[in-house]
């Protein structure tokens, strides 16, 4: 207290400071690492091998790069105890085989997924991101973005795929439609990365590993799957599909620890990039969680209504009535979508290997889907708490009823993927017949065996940046899988 008898004000004031003293602390370091971005930008393309035409739109995906790169390095040397903290809370520090392996795991899996999704595709956007922009800019314009020619003239004469999401994405979009594609692809890059960071978190956190060995599991399980073929085909074509995954796996996250508003509101946002979420309104209405499922209507309904008062009626009309060009059989794409390889649902698969375009088969197809839909709804409806089993098995249902599921949409892989990891290695979920499900998700990432046929045709399978990566990620995956038992530690060798 103080003579006039209040209370001392100094722990606010000290307090106040302490604040003050951190944001500063963290605004220079952004204007650091901005400084230096700039710098390494201005040196690459000075004294490297760069098309003198795009040297210049390139100067700013470069410096953005850059500069993200060395924040990450900045708040990794700055913050190290709290890394270690965490990682003691995680990981016993008697526990030094794991702990071993996931730091060495670590280090190589982020040199190589920044290098991938940062560096060797910085500018590189060959279909889906040029659909999202010019359809953005189409949108500033009052020009239609569901006329293929529109986007084309927009874009100077350059191929862009069909727009064929909702108007909303395009809405969302409107913030980087003003600026050059080039400099659109390096802030969507940077985007996706932190999107597919934070959709691992959340993996880990749906799969609740208890015991030490599974928390490692889980852990380098989550860490290889950037390398995987699913994010490199994303950051390959600049796919929405990154953001949408940490959309999904966040609504599950929020759900299955009560916060039944939140996820609703996440599920709204989610079936305003893409239509597929709607079906997950089903889901919500089986494990009766009304107070999600009424806000996912409103805020769906409150986003529908926004998005007609700026973009007019007319483009909301046009994306219900218009066919869904590239999943049409005629479309301008120059192949039929549902055959593609790149189709890993039933659909595709079922049209591909089995039947093809008739009426017993789109029958076939549909009953096929009904019955996985039945199955996973009945498996949802028994049980009362939602986890990562769960929510595992109501993805995966959902890419398989898809009729499309490209491949880039397989990011939604990784709850599995991480869940399974972590509960064979509990030993809670051990049945006999497991590696063949591991074996059944790896082919399922691996796109179809027109690659590594390829790739050992040609005798240097590495070659192939994609067939490495993909045997190097299921390879340690299965190899986790084997080595882990119930009543044993995975430790490395001498540890």
């Amino acid at each position: 207290m103080n003579e006039a008898g209040s209370p001392c004000s100094a722990p606010v004031k000290t307090k106040s400071r302490s604040r003050v003293a951190e944001g500063v602390f963290y605004a220079t370091m952004v204007l650091t690492s901005v400084v230096l971005g700039g710098v390494l930008a201005w040196f690459a393309i000075r004294y490297g091998t760069v098309d003198p035409k795009v040297a210049g739109p390139l100067f700013l995906p470069l410096a953005i790069t850059y500069s993200f790169v060395f924040l990450g390095l900045g708040v990794g040397i700055f913050h190290y105890r709290g890394i270690l903290s965490w990682l003691d809370r995680y990981l016993p520090p008697d526990e030094k085989g794991l702990r071993a392996l996931v730091i060495i795991v670590a280090v190589a899996a982020g040199y190589e997924t920044l290098r991938l999704c940062l560096f060797d595709f910085l500018g590189y956007y060959p279909t889906d991101l040029p659909s999202y922009h010019y359809a953005s800019r189409a949108l500033l314009l009052r020009i239609d973005p569901y006329i293929d020619r529109n986007l084309e003239e927009l874009a100077g004469g350059m191929h862009v795929f069909p727009y064929v999401y909702p108007p909303f994405l395009a809405l969302l979009w409107m913030p980087l439609a003003k600026l050059p594609i080039e400099q659109v692809a390096a802030v969507w890059q940077v985007i996706s990365l932190a999107a597919l960071i934070g959709s691992l978190i959340l993996s880990i956190r749906l799969a609740r590993p208890y015991t030490s060995d599974a928390r490692a599991a889980a852990l380098v399980v989550a860490l290889l799957l950037p390398l995987g073929l699913p994010a490199y085909v994303n950051f390959h074509h600049g796919a929405v599909s990154a953001v949408f995954t940490f959309l999904i796996v966040l609504f599950f996250e929020r759900l299955a620890r009560g916060k039944d508003r939140t996820a609703g509101i996440v599920l709204a946002i989610a079936c305003g990039i893409k239509v597929l979420p709607v079906i997950l309104l089903l889901y919500l209405a089986i494990k009766k969680r009304w107070r999600a499922l009424g806000v996912t209507l409103a805020v769906g309904a409150a986003l529908v209504l926004v998005s007609v008062l700026v973009l007019g009626w007319k483009v909301h009309w046009r994306f219900i009535v218009a066919p869904q060009l590239g999943y049409s059989v005629h479309s301008n794409l120059g192949y039929d979508a549902v055959f593609h390889p790149e189709n890993q649902s039933i659909n595709g698969f079922m049209s591909r290997v089995v039947c093809g375009h008739t009426a017993g088969c789109s029958m076939m197809i549909a009953l096929l889907c009904l019955m996985t839909a039945v199955a996973v709804g009945w498996f949802a409806g028994k049980r009362r708490e939602i986890d990562g089993v769960e929510a595992a098995a109501v993805i995966l249902a959902v890419l398989l009823i898809s009729p499309i599921t490209w491949f880039h949409h397989l990011l939604l892989v990784m709850v599995p993927a991480v869940v399974l990891a972590a509960r064979v290695t509990e030993g809670s979920w051990r049945p006999r017949w497991w590696p063949l499900t591991a074996l059944a998700v790896g082919a399922l990432l691996a796109h179809d065996f027109g690659r590594p046929i390829m790739a050992i045709r040609g005798f240097v399978p590495l070659a192939n940046i994609r067939f490495g990566m993909l045997v190097f990620l299921y390879v340690t995956f299965l190899l986790i899988l084997h080595d882990i038992r119930r009543d044993k530690q995975l430790r490395l060798p001498g540890a």
